[in-house]
């Protein structure tokens, strides 16, 4: 392999590198309930970003979010196997709510599809978590 053919592969690499870390930016923020057992935060997502919000939960204790907006919220926790989809419809939720599994640290997710982050859309959201 020549000079300039090392160059190349080394270019490439670092574009892969560049795109890949594109898809993991992240905001994390600490959810802090004051004194009440829900709060809201409202945000903007800007292309692939996701904003990640963090709490400690209690084994049996529920979870309710609701949202406002175009964006997709999931939860994630090492206690989990998968992520759980916590959109209105979803299969994961029972009546809208899920039981928290483990005593622990949680996160909730919120960015936006795919597609929406292709077409630069920058979606405006009002995330409310209520915890029972």
């Amino acid at each position: 392999m020549n000079i300039s053919s090392k160059f190349i592969v080394i270019g490439l690499l670092s574009v892969q590198i560049g795109l890949t870390s594109a898809h993991a930016i992240a905001d994390s923020v600490p959810v802090k309930f004051k004194s009440s057992s829900s709060e809201t935060y409202s945000g903007k997502i800007k292309g692939y970003r996701h904003i990640d919000y963090r709490f400690r939960a209690k084994k049996g204790q529920t979870l309710k979010v609701e949202t406002i907006g175009h964006v997709e919220t999931y939860l994630m926790s090492k206690f989990l196997p998968n992520s759980i989809n916590l959109n209105k419809y979803s299969p994961d939720l029972t009546n809208g709510r899920y039981v928290f599994p483990a005593t622990g640290l949680y996160v909730i997710r919120v960015g936006q599809t795919r597609a929406a982050a292709f077409q630069n859309r920058t979606p405006n959201y009002t995330l409310h978590i209520n915890i029972q």
